[in-house]
């Protein structure tokens, strides 16, 4: 009778549900163990004893599997009002986390700051994480702090295996020269929404925002600010948000800025659905982009696996400035549903470009181009491109400036656009087989100060249909493979200005297609070495003031509605006159 009763007794104890355990005030010198529901408010965890163990004797000795609140088996904690303190001072490496979820637990951080400083910029091999949440668990942080000062590695909030966070109201902080310096690094499935959050991290390898794999991020008036250390030499993959493998990313009323040559304030794999609106990208330094979307796949083959078809990259009412030598406000490769819509990009310095947009080059082992494959593709609907470049591009061609560059490919289509250049910058270059299309445009002397408007130093495309242009059309043709600069101008378009090819060995062409709804205004002699086929008007001038000019070309075909206008002097007297 009384083994059954001991029984019985057993049984309820395990049938019974987990209570919930609340503390007020208390400081806590050791690690907080929750496995069941577990309340703490105006508390004080104090992790400043977790190195006191360390012997010399044993120098495998490290500070993994160290945190101050380990929450586990499905317990839902709330804290809230506090502070966790981690000041480290001792030569042991390892990996300490403040706040740990796994195992299903709830973790909810109110009004809470995070403190993590390594005091020995000496020590190697650090791992510091204010938090970790390893799914299924999720964390709902509001109005939280979390500050981390270390030379070694430092993560604000990293989620694993479909962890789940939301972060609100709050601020993180990464400084210290750190060597890596990560906000928010969501792995494997993992889930992020940040809603007024701010994130400024001064380091090596500084990034504000990761999706690493399939990982969904909504940011809302997020203020992401990278700022680089000395070690960045050695990374050179600094950026605000970094995404990768099938992520997708929401980015609302935001504002990313970043400092350091060679980097771009967002990088997005092209494997990555992005949605951006009403958002600031501000990137500064030599070779800087703004939004960098590219394919990643060249460097991790399990990108290869998604479908780019179905995957697009949106950017809607947001502005983008680039500033510093050689910059690009926005550059897609090998991403095929690109579109921009009402976005104003603006390039300030030498070599710049708008945007550029770039497919794929086949180079065997010697460096020689084989051909094209792949599309890139870009839209772009109202907004501005401006690019300011006040520095003279003689003797470089191959680094003019465009607001809009197409190379190896690549494809642009623009609507209602509005293009602003100064300085020797181009409105428009095509390379390497690269087709620019724009529509619905007027792009004037007014926006153009030295009248560049089309350029190649190889074989590209461009058409215009109903827009007004004026300035030069030109193909360079110093690069290899040389070819054609085939132009269209269709659905009353007006062209004002001249067409022109540079090339010593004379292989470059200028081929220009007007339909019958188009004219050409010559304005200067052209010589272009290509086909005109004129369907539409070509006039020369009307009157003696409007000078003599000649059209030079390879080949002339004019259709039954063709027109050439030109003042017609049959004795050659107003010209000998003048």
């Amino acid at each position: 009778m009384f083994k059954k009763l001991v029984s019985v007794l057993f049984l309820l104890l395990l049938c019974t549900p987990a209570y919930s355990y609340t503390e007020t005030g208390v400081t806590h010198t050791s690690f907080v163990y929750a496995s069941q529901d577990y309340v703490m408010r105006d508390s004080v965890i104090d992790m400043t004893g977790i190195e006191k163990f360390w012997d010399p004797r044993y120098p495998s000795y490290s500070l993994s599997d160290r945190q101050g609140v380990y929450a586990c088996k499905g317990a839902k904690v709330d804290i809230e009002n506090g502070t966790l303190y981690t000041p480290l001072s001792g030569r042991v490496g390892g990996s300490v986390k403040g706040l740990i979820a796994l195992n299903g637990a709830a973790l909810n951080l109110k009004s809470y700051d995070i403190k993590m400083v390594d005091l020995n910029p000496a020590r190697t091999t650090l791992y510091l994480y204010g938090m970790q949440v390893w799914g299924p668990s999720s964390a709902d942080i509001s109005k939280a702090n979390i500050y981390m000062d270390t030379a070694e590695t430092a993560i604000a909030i990293a989620a694993f295996n479909s962890g789940d966070v939301k972060v609100s109201d709050s601020k993180i902080v990464i400084s210290g020269d750190a060597e890596y310096g990560h906000g928010a690094a969501m792995d494997s499935g993992s889930s992020i929404n940040m809603q007024n959050v701010s994130i400024d991290i001064l380091a090596g390898d500084a990034k504000g925002v990761i999706l690493k794999k399939e990982n969904k991020a909504s940011l809302s008036g997020v203020d992401i600010n990278i700022r680089l250390t000395d070690r960045a030499f050695r990374y050179q993959s600094a950026s605000g948000i970094d995404t990768a493998n099938g992520s997708t990313l929401e980015l609302k009323d935001s504002k990313v800025a970043i400092e350091g040559d060679k980097l771009a304030a967002l990088t997005i794999s092209n494997t990555t659905d992005m949605n951006m609106t009403g958002s600031e990208i501000t990137s500064e330094g030599s070779f800087a982009k703004g939004i960098l979307i590219y394919n990643r796949g060249d460097y991790y083959p399990e990108e290869k696996k998604y479908d780019k078809q179905k995957i697009s990259q949106n950017i809607d009412k947001s502005d983008i400035t680039v500033r510093g030598t050689s910059g690009i406000g926005i550059e897609v490769s090998k991403s095929r549903n690109v579109s921009i819509s009402d976005s104003d990009i603006t390039v300030i310095g030498s070599r710049g470009r708008g945007i550029s947009v770039a497919g794929e080059r086949i180079i065997d082992d010697n460096f020689n181009i084989k051909g094209i494959t792949g599309t890139s593709a870009a839209k772009i609907s109202g907004g501005s491109i401006t690019v300011s470049d006040d520095h003279s591009s003689s003797g470089s061609n191959y680094y003019h400036s465009a607001a809009v560059y197409a190379m190896n490919g690549g494809v642009v289509s623009l609507d209602r656009t509005k293009i602003n250049i100064s300085g020797d910058a181009y409105a428009f270059r095509a390379d390497r087989n690269g087709e620019i299309h724009i529509s619905n445009m007027s792009v004037t002397e007014e926006d153009l100060p030295k009248g560049n408007l089309v350029f190649t130093i190889n074989n590209g495309r461009f058409s215009a249909a109903n827009s007004i242009l004026h300035g030069k059309i030109e193909n360079y043709a110093n690069d290899t493979p040389l070819g054609a600069l085939d132009v269209t101008l269709s659905d009353n378009t007006y062209w004002k200005g001249y067409a022109m090819y540079s090339s010593e060995n004379e292989i470059g062409k200028v081929n220009i297609n007007l339909d019958d709804t188009s004219r050409w205004d010559v304005t200067k002699n052209s010589n272009t070495n290509g086909l005109l086929a004129n369907d539409g008007l070509i006039n020369f001038g009307e009157k003696a003031e409007d000078g003599f000019k000649t059209v030079s070309v390879g080949s002339y075909n004019g259709g039954a509605d063709s027109a050439l206008i030109m003042k017609t002097d049959i004795n050659a007297k107003e010209k000998n006159d003048k």
